[in-house]
């Protein structure tokens, strides 16, 4: 679990790097990760969701994320493997 919680770590980093997400942080209790932020648009936020979902080891999320405004674009976070 300690591995989920470092992968989600590398997402939250990247979201931040690439959309400048503010206040991103992560809680995981037994497979179930709270996360908390805010992003400029909802597509930033929800590709940052996705992201989270597809870690092994998650089993649920409650999202605390916040947007600031709607915006329609098509985004994908993508996270490179190799920092693993």
């Amino acid at each position: 679990m300690a591995n989920c919680g470092a992968e989600i770590r590398r997402i939250l980093d990247q979201a931040q790097r690439t959309w400048a997400g503010s206040g991103l942080d992560a809680t995981v209790t037994g497979g179930v990760v709270e996360l908390k932020g805010t992003f400029n648009s909802k597509n930033q936020l929800e590709a940052t969701l996705r992201g989270v979902a597809c870690v092994d080891g998650v089993v649920g999320i409650r999202n605390r994320m916040v947007s600031v405004r709607d915006e329609s674009e098509f985004l994908v976070l993508s996270v490179d493997p190799r920092d693993r």
